[in-house]
């Protein structure tokens, strides 16, 4: 993931709403298994630590 990357343009990689990427960030709700693949591609990081 490029540093400076906003939420709606972190949302919008995702190909889900802003609204539902910050409830991920701040933990009020689940990521769905089916984006985690793609978060962990985003971030650069295991699919496992995403799952965490």
């Amino acid at each position: 993931m490029q540093q400076g990357m906003s939420q709606e343009s972190v949302a919008q990689a995702l190909g889900v709403t802003p609204t539902t990427w910050a409830r991920w960030e701040r933990g009020e709700q689940g990521v769905r298994a089916s984006y985690r693949p793609r978060m962990a591609a985003l971030f650069g990081v295991p699919a496992v630590e995403v799952e965490r």
